[in-house]
């Protein structure tokens, strides 16, 4: 029996995508177009090129699938509708929330906002990777909303939705025993930006750096060759790092750090705690519930508060601590596990 054919739409070929590409495609043959204009001058021929690809492809097309909510959903979600084709979105962290602070997220920006909820309303399904990004309570910063989710800023949406958690290969981020005492890491892309380093929280990692003499700081998403200005001397910055360096990076370091002002399911952090990193972060989207009791929590953008989980975490049991990360990882967010939902859920909607 031949598969049912799903058109794949994204702005890029992240990890996220890859992942789930690798599930998806065990069932299903996948075309994927990718909406990513150059500048927004392109945007509107970006439109033109997948409405194009969408109209090729509508007989031979089962369903419709976009990861993440924005431009790129818009097209799929309306000509699904029309047509009654299922299109399934998944949602991962930007297009769920407005941080108008930073000027983060979808429903920060007016016209982006707008295309994201009509895409939420056309859609067949939504499929948010963490339960907090349908809605919930935000109290980690005063400056913006005191709730977030989709379902905060589309009012009345009325389209049906199941949380799926990622899933990671406990094979691949596996630990080891070359800790060096007293490091911390940090993953954040784009970081050349200056709203994604108080996004990221990288700010308050600098800062928090300089109290710290005897530990060391890495953070890995700054441009090759940039240079930090006043960077301290306990801090080492990185450029792009392949798979194999990041886990060689995990495995060197006793702590990972995750203080964002917003996140969905973090892969990162999660990766980290298996090779046997010791997880401080924000009690932000669904980092409370991946860290645990196996880390730190912070529950405020405060840097005092910050520097005083620093010191604690300095003086835990690091090897008790470690080995419990690694194992809630692999017990709470096995990669089998988001398989056998995921390609359940769409057998359920694409008949």
């Amino acid at each position: 029996m031949a598969k049912k054919k799903l058109l794949y739409f994204c702005s890029s070929r992240s990890s996220f995508v890859e992942n789930d590409l690798e599930i998806i495609t065990q069932k299903y043959d996948v075309s994927v177009f990718i909406f990513h204009p150059k500048t927004k001058f392109y945007t509107p021929f970006t439109y033109c090129k997948q409405f194009f690809f969408i109209l090729k492809n509508i007989f031979s097309a089962d369903a419709y699938c976009c990861f993440f909510g924005g431009h790129h959903s818009l097209l799929p979600a309306f000509m699904g509708f029309v047509f009654r084709k299922p299109c399934i979105i998944f949602t991962g962290g930007t297009d769920c929330v407005s941080f108008p602070s930073i000027n983060y997220g979808n429903f920060s920006k007016k016209i982006l906002g707008k295309i994201t909820e009509l895409s939420y309303r056309f859609a067949t399904y939504i499929v948010p990777v963490h339960k907090s990004l349908v809605l919930c309570d935000y109290t980690y910063q005063d400056n913006d909303f005191p709730k977030q989710g989709f379902l905060y800023f589309c009012e009345k949406l009325k389209t049906p939705y199941t949380a799926i958690d990622l899933g990671f290969d406990a094979e691949k981020w596996k630990t080891s025993d070359l800790k060096i005492p007293n490091t911390f890491i940090t993953v954040a892309a784009g970081l050349k930006s200056q709203y994604r380093t108080v996004l990221k929280g990288i700010d308050l990692i600098l800062g928090t750096a300089k109290k710290f003499p005897q530990a060391q700081f890495s953070i890995i998403g700054y441009p090759d060759n940039y240079i930090l200005p006043d960077k301290p001397s306990n801090v080492k910055t990185y450029g792009f790092v392949s798979a194999e360096e990041l886990k060689k990076l995990y495995n060197q370091n006793e702590f990972y750090l995750q203080v964002s002002i917003s996140e969905g399911f973090p892969n990162a952090i999660c990766e980290a705690m298996l090779c046997g990193c010791i997880p401080i972060g924000s009690t932000v989207g669904g980092i409370s519930d991946i860290i645990g009791d196996a880390g730190f929590l912070l529950d405020k953008r405060d840097a005092d508060k910050f520097e005083k989980i620093i010191s604690s975490a300095l003086q835990c049991d690091k090897r008790t601590l470690a080995k419990k990360a690694e194992e809630r990882i692999k017990t709470n967010y096995p990669k089998e596990a988001r398989v056998n939902k995921l390609l359940d859920l769409f057998s359920k909607i694409i008949s």
